[in-house]
């Protein structure tokens, strides 16, 4: 298993990761992923993402296709961008989500302006179906009420053929899950063990 804190920016001295624009991380990814392929000397990989990360492991999936990706686990994925609980919208509704906008991009955040405004361009250009690269397996767990990415389900799920969409809260009811945590919860943990063993 490889694993690589991606995303670093400027705006935080390098300090925190995930912040950067998504098409930077991206490509960050696709050489990390290559250097994987390279280190292995296996020609397709799995990609397990959380929140971003299942955002960007879809992204990827498609850009590589099935002779470079085998498997896609994406846990409560920003597939459809995050509305964050409805800020996005209430940002809308008072005029001012370009303001917002441009000081996430401008400051701190470029990465959360690209998954949380419609217009965004990253958005425009990868939320276009198909979402599924035909030949790659793809399982998607969610929260149904999850805070983050929402609305929960809608807002990760692809609804296309061959597409395993889930909700971590109908799969283990007894359980309380939140999304920053979710990757580390047992269960999900062992759901994505049995995704990447079956295929």
């Amino acid at each position: 298993m490889f694993a690589k804190n991606y995303g670093a920016h400027a705006s935080t001295g390098y300090a925190l990761n995930g912040l950067a624009p998504l098409a930077q991380s991206e490509d960050e990814l696709a050489l990390f992923i290559d250097e994987v392929r390279a280190r292995t000397a296996s020609a397709r990989v799995d990609l397990v993402g959380h929140s971003e990360g299942g955002l960007l492991a879809g992204v990827l999936s498609r850009r590589l296709g099935p002779s470079g990706v085998r498997t896609v686990v994406l846990l409560a994925p920003a597939t459809h961008g995050a509305s964050l609980s409805g800020t996005t919208d209430l940002l809308h509704d008072l005029g001012i989500e370009a303001t917002a906008d441009g000081i996430l991009r401008a400051t701190i955040c470029p990465a959360c302006a690209d998954m949380s405004s419609p217009g965004s361009a990253y958005r425009q250009k990868n939320n276009q179906p198909p979402l599924a690269a035909t030949g790659v397996n793809y399982h998607i767990l969610a929260l149904r009420d999850d805070a983050v990415v929402s609305p929960g389900g809608t807002a990760s799920f692809i609804d296309e053929s061959g597409v395993e969409n889930r909700f971590a809260d109908e799969l283990w009811p007894d359980s309380d899950f939140e999304h920053p945590t979710l990757p580390q919860q047992r269960p999900v943990v062992d759901w994505v063990r049995q995704k990447l063993q079956r295929q």
